[in-house]
């Protein structure tokens, strides 16, 4: 429960603009369609992406604060080992994608 407790009014401002960013992509799905790369899954992917860094950056800062060692190691050994490779592949991929079109 401490981690509620320590959201700020900027992890609002992310989680509203990632609601908004969904239905965006949502919203403009028709733009989307002729496309030969699925880009409108692509930008979903990458806020989908940018949600779950901030969370688990949050979370492993709290359980740093807290004294909690191997809930902390995990944390930011997933940061490190999953969500930047997957980061720089995401981003390689839609920039190639963004190229061909």
């Amino acid at each position: 429960m401490q981690f509620w407790k320590k959201l700020t009014l900027f992890d609002l401002i992310i989680l509203l603009a990632f609601i908004f960013l969904i239905f965006d992509t949502y919203d403009s799905y028709k733009n989307y369609k002729n496309c030969e790369k699925p880009m409108n899954l692509w930008m979903l992917g990458m806020y989908i992406f940018t949600f779950l860094l901030r969370f688990n950056v949050k979370y492993a800062v709290i359980a740093t604060n807290v004294g909690q060692r191997r809930l902390s190691f995990c944390l930011w050994f997933t940061i490190f080992i999953l969500f930047f490779p997957f980061a720089i592949y995401w981003s390689v991929l839609g920039s190639i994608w963004d190229s061909e079109n």
